[in-house]
């Protein structure tokens, strides 16, 4: 019986790689290089195959083979002998052989191209012109190969798993594994974890991992089942990265409550060492997630899907001392949100989201309380607030950068104008992001875009204007434009500049190009929301 990983693991390109560096090393058998070089690919199949499954037996057993006739010349020469014989004392070796792309991978060209097809630094367009120039130069190749490995790009496929970790795997050729150097990964475990032995392949190789994305499955693949094995599985692929200090667990494939599945005893180490954790379902892991958080964590983001119960929120609250960033997305009392803010008063971040039907009095108390915090920089509550609500952070003392809210449509469209001229006269030096999610419409005229331009810190400006109500000077646009030199284009800016001649002579181009740039690096950020 094979599964849905032989396939993949099986790829012809891969075995006819091994096979042909395995000949070669069988014809040159003092050659210290391509001996690492065979004994590098086997040793990955050798590893990964299962004996199991019908198909990859009949792979791992001859791979064994040639294993053995590495350092057996009687084993040997079997094997060259079905490959057209050993070659006689007057017969030329090729310098090349006839080898895919695939088979060719530790050639400089294909070398590069694996690394630069994986990471995410700088912009797309400047990757495609240091991997130009680095194939033009092996100093400058050796040079950003190891820097460059750090941050691989999301392994959204199997291929594209297959092919990393093979390529991590052979790369010990050349010296020290480039997996030593790899800081950061992103896996998608498929729905049903059909690729948790190639995943946790992966992770093996790069133990020197410190940030950490499992994404498994979907929401539209329907009721995941977890199982002991499961727990097993996660519990020993975090072990395998020690110094883990960032980790996002998300299983968008529901998990219904698990019974009767055992965590293993010690499934709590890997958490102990975090500074920042989110987490999106996996409540079923979630006990020993708790057991083994503590003052080291910073940030914890719990997801939409998470399941848990009030004990075990009070539990988290109760440990997290050290916590400047909480995103909640689910069910949070009063009683467990002060909770964590009398834990942790040096909070800085808070994103409140219930999810559920709540008071104008649960409202305006959350507000309260996130206004009562020094530290508050960055504040997100999805209950619909009042003037009353902003006003009241404009009064705080802390130094507010972001505010993202919610107006329903019964709100005085002056009194909410208000309340955001006193926040952004009162947070002037400070505030970088405003928005409002619900698409209550304002007007806009000079008064409100001055004190936008009076922020030079600001960077969006996510509220819906009614076009129709636009009403802006040219001197007043050009203030907008010139003193927030870090604006971002949004809707609610492009609403706000719409016809303006300055605009579009000046800023359009710059802005346009800018958001582009930023789509592009986003298109590539698969897993990490």
């Amino acid at each position: 019986m094979s599964d849905k990983l032989s396939p993949y693991l099986l790829d012809t390109s891969l075995v006819d790689y091994t096979t042909a560096v395995v000949l070669e090393s069988l014809r040159d058998r003092e050659n210290a290089v391509k001996r690492k070089r065979a004994s590098s690919a086997l040793a990955f199949f050798e590893d990964i195959l299962d004996s199991s499954k019908e198909v990859e037996k009949a792979q791992l057993d001859i791979f064994s083979k040639y294993s053995t006739a590495l350092s057996d010349t009687n084993a040997a020469n079997p094997i060259l002998e079905a490959y057209h014989g050993a070659p006689s004392k007057t017969h030329t070796q090729p310098s090349e052989y006839d080898l895919t792309p695939a088979q060719r991978v530790l050639t400089l060209p294909d070398t590069l191209d694996v690394i630069f097809s994986h990471i995410t630094t700088l912009s797309k367009s400047t990757r495609d012109t240091l991997h130009a120039a680095a194939l033009t130069s092996v100093s400058l190749h050796y040079a950003a190969q190891l820097r460059l490995w750090r941050r691989p790009r999301d392994l959204d496929t199997i291929e594209q798993q297959v092919r990393f970790a093979f390529g991590v795997a052979i790369s010990a050729a050349l010296g020290e594994g480039l997996g030593v150097h790899v800081k950061r990964l992103r896996i998608r475990v498929m729905k049903g974890a059909w690729n948790a032995r190639l995943v946790t392949k992966i992770v093996a190789l790069c133990p020197s991992v410190v940030d950490l994305t499992l994404h498994w499955g979907d929401s539209e693949d329907g009721v995941e089942n977890v199982t002991a094995e499961s727990a097993q599985w996660l519990s020993k692929t975090l072990a395998l990265v020690p110094d883990l200090l960032y980790l996002n667990l998300a299983q968008y494939s529901y998990a219904q409550p698990t019974v009767g599945v055992t965590i293993p005893e010690d499934a709590h180490l890997p958490f102990s060492k975090l500074k920042e954790l989110r987490i999106y379902g996996f409540h079923w892991y979630f006990d020993a997630i708790v057991r083994g958080l503590g003052a080291n964590l910073t940030s914890l983001d719990i997801g939409y899907g998470t399941k848990l119960s009030p004990t075990q929120v009070i539990a988290t609250a109760r440990k997290l001392t050290s916590l400047t960033s909480l995103r909640f997305a689910g069910p949070l009392e009063l009683d467990q949100l002060r909770l964590f803010v009398e834990t942790a008063p040096g909070l800085e971040s808070i994103d409140v989201e219930p999810f559920d039907d709540r008071d104008q009095v649960y409202m305006a108390d959350v507000y309260t309380t996130i206004a009562g915090l020094s530290a508050i920089k960055e504040v997100s509550v999805s209950v619909p607030a009042g003037p009353t609500q902003i006003t009241q952070l404009a009064k705080s003392p802390a130094p507010l950068e972001v505010l993202i809210f919610s107006i329903t449509d019964i709100e005085d469209e002056s009194a909410v104008k208000a309340a955001l001229l006193d926040l952004f006269t009162a947070k002037k030096t400070t505030l970088k992001r405003i928005s409002e999610r619900s698409g209550f419409q304002l007007s806009a005229d000079d008064q409100l875009v001055e004190a936008f331009a009076a922020t030079p810190t600001l960077e969006r400006i996510d509220v819906t204007f009614d076009p129709e109500r636009v009403a802006l000077s040219d001197a007043t646009t050009k203030k907008l434009l010139t003193q927030c030199p870090r604006l971002g284009l949004t809707d609610g800016l492009s609403t706000l500049v719409a016809g303006k001649a300055l605009y579009g002579e000046k800023y359009k181009a710059a802005f346009e190009k800018a958001q582009a740039a930023e789509e592009e690096e986003l298109a590539e950020d698969i897993l990490a929301n």
